[in-house]
C-alpha cells in the first residue's frame, strides 16, 4: 500500500484534492484502457490546467506478445509510463507551423503573406498560374491551396522534402484556389522545406534548437530516431517506445518499422515522437502564449503565437462528427482550421487542437485557452471516429472543469458510440479470390507511370516473404510502388449495391489491394485496370482511386500510346461509385 501511495504521490500533489481527483480519474482511465486493449494496447494521457500538471500517466503495455492480434500474451512487455515515447502523427503540424513562424520572425524578411516561390524558388510550379504565383505560407499551413491530398505518393521512396516541389505541377485539381478546405500533408512537406531554407539547417535540428530545448522536451525526438531503416529492424519495440499496431479487421497487427521510417521524409506532416510529460510542457507553452518553463523567459512573442490559433479556413466536416447534439448530450467539435490547429467548441468554450492518425498510432490534443486547460492523449492501434480519443477528452475536460455530472462514465467510455449511435462491425473486404480475370495475366503485367507519382510495376503473383507478411496466396497479380507492395485481388461483383458491377463497369476491372511486406495490413481499394483499346489485348491504362479518391490519377503503360480523355472518363466515372464503398472497408 505504501508503495502504491508513493507511485500516486506525483499525481495527487499537483493540485488540491478537491479540484481534481487524480486517483479516481486514473482508476477510470485504467478501466477504459483495459476495455479498449484489443484496439489500443498502449495509452498515455496528460492533463494540464493553470500551468500545473494535473495528470501525466501511461496505461497498458508497449508491446503485445508475439506481435500479433489482441488477446495475445503480454508477458514481459513494458508498462507504459509518462515517459514512454509515441509517434504523435499529425499533432506534428502544430510544431511545423509554430517553428516556421518563429524562424520567419527571427529572419525578418518573411511573414504569412510571403509567396512560396520567394523561398523555394521560381522553378516551383503548381498546376496553374494562379496557385504558382499567389500561394503563400498561410495557404500552405491552413490547407487553402485546394489540390487533392495525393498523400500516398509518399510511398515512392524517391520523393524527398527537397524535390517534392518538382511534382506539384502534375497534380490536377477540380477545385478553385482558396475556395475549399482540402487537408494536405504534402503542403506541410513544402512547409518543412521552407523552414529549412529560411532557418539554414535541417528541420529536425531546428525543432530541437527552437522548441525541444527551450521547452525542456528532453525525451521528444523524431520517427527516424526510434525506427530502423530496414524492414527487419526491431528498434520500434525497443526500450521506452510504444510499438505501432494496425487494427486490421478486429486483430492487432504489427507495423513494419521501415514504413514510418520512409513515410516520415516529409517530416513536418507527422514525424514528432513525444511523451506525456513532454506534451504537458508543449501545452503549457501554448496556453501561456509563448512562455517558456522558466519564469519570465519567453520563447515566442504573444502576437506571433496568436496567429497560430486564428480561424482561417472553414472545414467541410468535423473529424468529431459523432460528438454533436442532439445525437449526444454535449457538442465537441472542430469546424475551422488555423495554422496547424483546428478551432471548435466544447460545452460552449472555444477550443483549439488537432488530431493525429498514422500507421499504428492515434493522438488528440485539445486546448481550452479561456480556462488554461489542456488535454493530450496518444495510443497505439486504431480509433475509428475518435471513439476513444474523443470520449476521453470530453470526460477529462469535464473532470478538470469540475462539471457536477459528466456525460460520460466508465461504462459509456467503453461502449461509445453506443448508446447514442449504432455500432457497426466491419466485414472482410469484398474481394473474390476465385474470380476469373477478364484478360490473360500478361495483359496486366508491366510498368505504368504518372509524372507526379512515378511508376507502378505490376507482376504476376509470386510467393515471397514470411507467412505473416500480409500476402494473399490466391491473388493473381502484385503491384509494387516504391517501398509499398499490394496483392491485387478482383473485387467481388456483389460488393456494389448499385447496378454497376465493379468488374465490368464500362469495361474496367477493379481490384482490392491487400498490403504485403513493408506495407502488410495497409490495404487500399480499388485499383482499376481500364479496358484495352480496340484491337489490343494489352491494358494501356490503370488508375488508383484507392490511393486518391478526390481526383484519381491515371497511370499509362510505359511505351504505350495514351487513350483519349473521353475514353478514360468513360471507364473511370462509373467506377467512382465504388470509391465510397471501398473507403468504408478501409476505415
Amino acid at each position: 500500500m505504501i508503495f502504491l501511495l508513493l507511485l500516486l504521490l506525483p499525481l495527487l500533489a499537483a493540485v488540491p484534492a478537491d479540484s481534481f481527483d487524480a486517483f479516481s480519474v486514473s482508476n477510470v482511465l485504467t478501466a477504459v484502457q483495459e476495455c479498449r486493449s484489443s484496439s489500443n494496447p498502449a495509452l498515455a494521457v496528460t492533463v494540464v490546467k493553470d500551468g500545473q500538471v494535473l495528470l501525466s500517466r501511461g496505461f497498458g503495455v508497449t508491446a503485445i506478445g508475439g506481435g500479433g492480434g489482441g488477446g495475445g500474451s503480454r508477458g514481459g512487455a513494458e508498462a507504459v509510463t509518462s515517459s514512454t515515447r509515441f509517434n504523435i502523427a499529425s499533432l506534428t503540424k502544430a510544431f511545423t507551423s509554430t517553428l516556421l513562424l518563429k524562424v520567419m520572425e527571427e529572419d525578418g524578411r518573411y511573414n504569412l503573406s510571403t509567396k512560396v516561390r520567394e523561398v523555394l524558388g521560381e522553378d516551383l510550379q503548381f498546376v496553374d498560374d494562379v496557385r504558382t504565383k499567389e500561394a503563400t505560407v498561410e495557404d500552405l499551413l491552413s490547407h487553402k491551396v485546394a489540390i487533392p491530398s495525393d498523400n500516398r505518393l509518399r510511398f515512392n521512396n524517391n520523393v524527398t522534402r527537397a524535390n517534392l516541389k518538382d511534382r506539384l505541377k502534375y497534380l490536377q485539381t477540380p477545385y478553385a484556389f482558396r475556395n475549399v478546405y482540402i487537408y494536405s500533408n504534402l503542403m506541410y512537406g513544402l512547409a518543412t522545406r521552407m523552414t529549412e531554407v529560411i532557418g539554414g539547417a535541417g528541420w529536425e535540428d531546428l525543432v530541437r534548437r527552437h522548441l525541444y530545448e527551450p521547452l525542456g522536451m528532453n525525451r521528444s525526438t523524431f520517427v527516424r530516431d526510434v525506427t530502423g531503416s530496414s524492414s527487419s529492424s526491431s528498434s520500434s519495440s525497443s526500450t521506452g517506445v510504444a510499438r505501432a499496431y494496425r487494427l486490421y479487421f478486429g486483430d492487432l497487427k504489427p507495423v513494419s518499422p521501415h514504413l514510418p521510417f520512409q513515410w516520415s521524409e516529409l517530416a513536418g506532416s507527422g514525424s514528432v515522437v513525444s511523451t506525456a510529460d513532454d506534451m504537458a510542457r508543449w501545452m503549457n507553452f501554448h496556453l501561456s502564449k509563448g512562455q517558456g518553463p522558466e519564469a519570465g523567459k519567453r520563447v515566442m512573442t504573444e502576437s506571433t503565437m496568436e496567429q497560430l490559433y486564428k480561424p482561417r479556413t472553414a472545414m467541410d466536416k468535423s473529424p468529431l462528427s459523432k460528438f454533436r447534439q442532439p445525437d449526444v448530450p454535449v457538442t465537441f467539435t472542430y469546424d475551422v482550421y488555423g495554422l496547424g490547429f483546428r478551432n471548435g467548441y466544447y460545452r460552449g468554450y472555444p477550443i483549439v487542437g488537432h488530431g493525429g492518425s498514422s500507421f499504428g498510432y492515434r493522438s488528440l490534443l485539445t486546448l481550452m485557452p479561456s480556462q488554461r486547460l489542456g488535454v493530450f492523449t496518444v495510443m497505439s492501434g486504431g480509433d475509428t471516429s475518435y471513439r476513444t480519443r474523443g470520449t476521453l477528452h470530453a470526460y477529462l475536460m469535464d473532470r478538470a472543469l469540475q462539471v457536477p455530472s459528466p456525460w460520460l462514465n466508465t461504462s459509456t467510455l467503453c461502449s461509445f458510440p453506443a448508446p447514442w449511435h449504432n455500432v457497426t462491425s466491419k466485414t472482410w473486404p469484398p474481394y473474390d479470390v476465385n474470380a476469373t480475370l477478364a484478360h490473360s495475366v500478361s495483359a496486366y503485367v508491366g510498368l505504368y507511370e504518372h509524372p507526379a507519382y512515378g511508376t507502378f510495376e505490376v507482376r504476376a503473383w509470386q510467393p515471397s516473404g514470411s507467412s505473416d507478411d500480409g500476402r494473399e496466396p490466391a491473388a493473381p497479380l502484385t503491384l509494387f510502388y516504391g517501398f509499398a507492395t499490394w496483392d491485387l485481388i478482383p473485387l467481388s461483383s456483389s460488393s456494389s449495391s448499385s447496378a454497376v458491377s465493379p468488374s465490368t463497369a464500362a469495361g474496367g476491372e477493379a481490384f482490392y489491394g491487400k498490403g504485403r511486406n513493408v506495407t502488410a495490413w495497409i490495404d487500399y481499394s480499388p485499383f482499376v485496370f481500364h479496358a484495352p483499346p480496340n484491337g489490343s489485348e494489352v491494358i494501356v491504362e490503370m488508375s488508383a482511386p484507392g490511393l486518391e479518391k478526390r481526383s484519381p490519377r491515371v497511370f499509362t503503360r510505359i511505351g504505350a500510346k495514351k487513350t483519349s480523355r473521353a475514353s478514360v472518363c468513360g471507364v473511370y466515372v462509373p467506377l467512382l461509385l465504388l470509391v465510397c464503398l471501398a473507403a468504408f472497408f478501409m476505415q
